[in-house]
Order: C-alpha cells, then structure tokens, then sequence
C-alpha cells in the first residue's frame, strides 16, 4: 500500500527532500569555506589560543 498526495508517493516525496536538504547542506558548507578563504586571505586569521582568550574577554 502507498500513502499518495498530488499524484507522489510519500517515499517519493520523503527522498526529494532529502536531496533537497542535502544540496542545501553542501551550499552551506562550500559558502562557509570561501568566507573562509576570503579572511585568510585579507589577513583576519588568529591561532586558537587568541580565538578563546578574545572569547572569555567577551563574555567578562
């Protein structure tokens, strides 16, 4: 038996978004990595000790 709803089944439609979020996820990930590349690139980089001691002043 197969639940439909506009002519698609719901497996069908459950994949679709799966794909759906995947790609969404790969965009992400790949627009993340040029942000990436574009700070280290002009310069706004830090070691991580630098990133937690600015964390912790933050938080003070």
């Amino acid at each position: 038996m197969f639940i439909v709803k506009n002519g698609i089944s719901k497996l069908e439609r459950g994949k679709d978004q799966a794909d759906i979020n995947a790609e969404q996820q790969a965009i992400a990930l790949f627009k993340i990595a040029m942000l990436s590349k574009k700070d280290i690139i002009e310069g706004r980089k830090m070691v991580p000790e630098e990133a937690l001691r600015r964390r912790r002043e933050h938080r003070a």
